[in-house]
Parts: structure tokens; sequence; C-alpha cells
């Protein structure tokens, strides 16, 4: 499916102005000569009750002046305006269904919705939004450009801005790896914003996809098995906004996060990386207690009962911090 153009979406509600209200980007932009096709990019976006934003991600992929875009919506039956907004741009809308997500036993995880929505995806490259991020202007382009300038890369990630809940620019977050083999402690030795990014197809299947059993972790993860995979691109250049909600999973309960990610780090063999995020839960969590006393029995039991069977196998995480207690001993 081609862009359409600013003058063929419906209008921008009263108020809105700018990106991606009443800008476009300009149709169908030139890539590079080396691509003599416009790889197909399939975005896939789960939401639930985010009609506050949708619209404006909606938009986002919209007007970018992509000639080859597919976009998938997967909404977990939402009970605010969501649909009607969806509805309003279905035309443009390559799939989109309300489904139950989230909201009891045997119902849908976001990730699940993801899951669903790249398995009906048919794009070369495929991309993960969140309802109330959305893309800059020219990220599509942007981003395929670095794809093509770097052969051999299976993820092609920029730089991002964080907003508030009003839109309001609060940091400019670079894209960066630090150290390869550190890749796993997500924040502090690698980052780039997932919705700032895009996947090779092939290498999301190969690697067996997102995993829906990793919790808030899942995107992470993914990206953690593709690193493996293949080498990653990174441009200095903003390709996405991500909304800092203080009530979403991750940043609601960053103790919970933590412990995902290192026992995510541990289960991939990666058992120096899961010691930096034991060492880094202490940092961020515990400040005034030392990692020897933070790995103490009582402690170290209640950050592993902290985590949720489904996302880490407890005997498994034992092992590691047994592991790494064994190591601060010989140390001392």
């Amino acid at each position: 499916m081609r862009s359409p153009t600013l003058s063929e979406l419906p209008a921008a509600p009263s108020g809105k102005t700018g990106w991606p209200w009443t800008i476009e980007t300009a149709h169908e932009p030139r890539l590079p000569e080396s691509q003599s096709s416009s790889p197909k990019i399939s975005i896939v976006l789960a939401s639930l009750n985010q009609g506050k934003y949708i619209e404006q991600n909606i938009r986002s992929v919209l007007l970018q002046g992509y000639p080859n875009v597919e976009y998938i919506i997967i909404d977990g039956e939402s009970t605010d305006n969501s649909i009607e907004i969806i509805k309003k741009y279905g035309h443009w809308i390559t799939y989109w269904a309300s489904e139950h997500e989230h909201n009891g036993p045997g119902c849908k995880s976001a990730a699940e919705a993801y899951i669903e929505g790249f398995s009906r995806a048919t794009g070369d490259v495929f991309g993960i939004t969140c309802a109330d991020d959305y893309y800059a202007q020219g990220a599509f382009v942007n981003l395929m450009r670095l794809r093509a300038s770097q052969p051999g890369t299976v993820i092609w990630a920029g730089s991002s801005h964080s907003v508030d809940l009003d839109d309001k620019f609060i940091v400019e977050r670079p894209a960066f790896i630090k150290d390869l083999h550190f890749f796993g402690n997500w924040g502090d030795d690698a980052y780039f914003s997932t919705v700032a990014t895009l996947m090779d197809a092939k290498a999301y299947r190969s690697v067996g996809g997102l995993d829906s059993g990793v919790g808030t972790s899942n995107d992470n993860e993914l990206f953690l098995r593709m690193a493996k995979y293949a080498k990653i691109a990174l441009t200095s250049t903003v390709t996405a906004s991500a909304r800092f909600n203080p009530l979403s999973l991750s940043n609601h309960d960053s103790t919970a996060h933590l412990a995902r990610m290192a026992g995510v780090s541990f289960m991939h063999g990666d058992h120096d990386v899961a010691k930096r995020i034991l060492e880094r839960y202490s940092r961020d969590n515990l400040m005034t207690k030392p990692i020897a006393d933070i790995l103490k029995l009582r402690t170290v039991q209640a950050f592993v009962n902290s985590i949720p069977p489904a996302v880490l196998v407890r005997a498994l995480f034992r092992r590691v911090v047994a592991s790494i207690r064994r190591r601060l001993k010989r140390r001392d």
C-alpha cells in the first residue's frame, strides 16, 4: 500500500497542528539507488483503550510518504473511542481486529497480540509500535537508507525523543551500544527505543519471533536473540517519539523489570550480563546496601520471589545467584 497524502486523510482534530496533523512527508521520496525497489514495511500496533493517543500513531505511519507500507492493528476490545478512530482510517489500514487482550485468564497478552499481528504480516521489514508512541517525519526512509548503507545488518534503529503524556519534549535519547557483550544490560550498556527501530522480517522469523513468556522484556529479549544472529546498525537521526508513562508496566515496577532482564540474560547464557544487572539492581533500588549484603539469603529470596514463574524458572535464577555469591566470596 502506498502512503496516502495529507489531503486524502480525514482532517486533523481541532487544535492539532504540526507533525503528523497538518504536515506530511514528501510523497514517495527517492531511496538509495542500491535499492531498486522499496522493501515492504509491516508495522504492527497492539492497543487497548488508547483513544487519546492512537490517532497520532496512525497518522505518523500513514503520512510517512513511503511507497510500500503494511499497517496491522490488533485492538484488545477497547471500550473508549479507539475503535471509532481506527474505523475512521480503516481504508488505509491493511488489517485490524478488536479482540480480548490481557483482561483475564485465557485472554491475549499484549505480546500475543503482536505475535498475531506479525503472523499476518507479509513485509520484508517489521516494526513494533505502541499506540501512545509515534514515528518521526521521514522515519521509514531514513531507516531504509541506513539499511542500504550497511548490508548484512538485521536491526536498524534511530535515536528517539522522550515526551510526556501531554506530548511535551522531555529529552532526546541517543541509540547506542557500548559493549555488544553486555547488550542485554538494557539502558546502561545498550539502548534504542523499540518504536524507533525496524528489523529484518526473515531474521525475526529465524530467531522465533517475540516470546510472550518474558513479560515486559519481550522486545528487549527479541533484540538480544537477533543481536546474536547478525549485526545492528544505528543512526543519530531521531526516528520516533516514545511517550513516558509512569503507569506503564516497565516504568511502574522497574524492580520486576530488572529482574526479568537478569533472568532473560541468564537463560541465554549471558551470566556476566545477569551479574551486571544484579549490580544495577543494587545501585538503583538498594543504594544503602553493598552488593554482598544484597546477595544474602533473605534478600535474594525476596528478589527471586518478585519474578513471575512464567518469566523465569526460579531454580535457574538461584543457580546464577549462587555462582555470583561464590565469586564474591573468593574475591573477599
